[in-house]
């Protein structure tokens, strides 16, 4: 797990955490939101981020094999890049969040994490 930090209005963290492991997991520094955040690098080089939970299953506990990410609890996954469903999961994948990134430094407004809810 990597640790996240405020600045601003934003929640941010390295871009080379997320390009060194592939596949990222960290909280609301805050503690406003419970769910997790994960961000990873997709098959194109994008960084993806997203809500770290598989509604259905309630995991937050995800990993990435070839070019589809996995819930670590279910038999659920995705494609990275379209989040196109393989398995019983088809409408709660992780949710996406937008982010940006700014010399070196993935941003996330922290309105849009603190405020997001499950869709279930």
């Amino acid at each position: 797990k990597t640790t996240a930090q405020i600045d601003g209005n934003d929640i941010v963290i390295s871009v080379e955490e997320v390009t060194k492991h592939g596949i990222i997991r960290f909280n609301d520094p805050e503690g406003k939101q419970t769910v997790p955040i994960l961000a990873y690098v997709s098959p194109r080089g994008k960084i993806v981020t997203a809500m770290s939970i598989s509604e259905s299953c309630r995991s937050d506990d995800f990993y990435l094999e070839g070019k589809t990410i996995h819930c670590a609890n279910c038999p659920s996954y995705w494609d990275m890049e379209s989040l196109e469903a393989y398995a019983c999961c088809q409408k709660y994948y992780p949710d996406p969040i937008p982010s940006r990134v700014e010399r070196g430094v993935l941003k996330i407004a922290k309105n849009v994490v603190q405020e997001w809810r499950t869709r279930l």
